[in-house]
C-alpha cells in the first residue's frame, strides 16, 4: 500500500514528499497513530489494486494537521463516530475499468468502507480530494455534503466532503452485480 500511495500522493500529485529512507514507499508520521487500511487485491492478478486509510477524527488527522484551513467548524469532526478516509489510491494498472467509466477496485471499496464504518458505530466519513471524485461519487453512488473547497497552486480544486455512512450500500447497492462475490 506505501508504494501505491506513493505513486499517488507523491509522484502523480506532488500532495507529499516521499520517504528519504526508502524512495519507494510514502510514510507520513499519521501512520505511527491508530490507523485502519482497507486494501483490495485484484482477483486475476492477486495484486494490491487499491486502498484507504482511516483514522477516528478525534485522534491525529490529516484534517485537524494538513487542511485545517479545509474545516469551518473543526469540532464537529472531532469525534469517534466520524472518521476521516485518506490516501485512497487505486492502481490503474491492475484494477481496470467496466465499460471505461467504473473501477471495480474503486467501488468495492467504497462498500468495503461502508461496512466497517457500519460495524463499528461509524455515522460520518469524511474526506479531502479532487472535485472529479466528488462528482463521480455523486454520479455512481452516494452524494457527499460538500463543506469547503479551495484551489491549489497549481489550479487543482480541493473539496471537503462528508458522507453519511448509512446512505452508501443504498446508493452503491447497484454496483454488487458488477462486482460479483461480496467485498470482505
Amino acid at each position: 500500500m506505501n508504494t501505491l500511495c506513493k505513486k499517488v500522493f507523491c509522484d502523480d500529485l506532488g500532495w507529499v514528499d516521499g520517504n528519504s529512507g526508502n524512495p519507494s514507499v510514502e510514510i507520513v508520521a499519521l501512520d505511527s497513530h491508530f490507523t485502519i487500511y482497507i486494501l483490495y487485491r485484484d482477483e486475476k492478478s492477486r495484486k494490491i489494486a487499491g486502498g484507504a486509510r482511516l483514522m477516528p477524527t478525534n485522534g491525529p488527522t490529516l484534517l485537524h494537521q494538513v487542511w485545517e484551513d479545509m474545516l469551518p467548524d473543526a469540532a464537529r469532526f472531532h469525534s469517534s463516530d466520524v472518521w476521516e478516509v485518506t490516501r485512497f489510491c487505486i492502481d490503474e494498472t491492475v484494477s481496470s475499468r467496466k465499460n471505461s467509466l467504473l473501477n471495480k477496485a474503486t467501488l468495492a471499496l467504497s462498500l468495503t468502507i461502508s461496512k466497517f464504518a457500519h460495524v463499528n458505530n461509524i455515522c460520518k466519513v469524511v474526506a479531502i480530494s479532487q472535485r472529479y471524485f466528488f462528482n463521480m461519487s455523486s454520479v455512481f453512488g452516494p452524494k457527499a455534503e460538500i463543506i469547503s473547497s479551495k484551489i491549489e497552486s497549481d489550479g487543482t480544486e480541493i473539496l471537503c466532503g462528508v458522507w453519511l455512512v448509512a446512505e452508501i450500500p443504498e446508493k452503491l447497492g447497484w454496483t454488487r452485480t458488477l462486482l460479483g462475490r461480496q467485498p470482505r
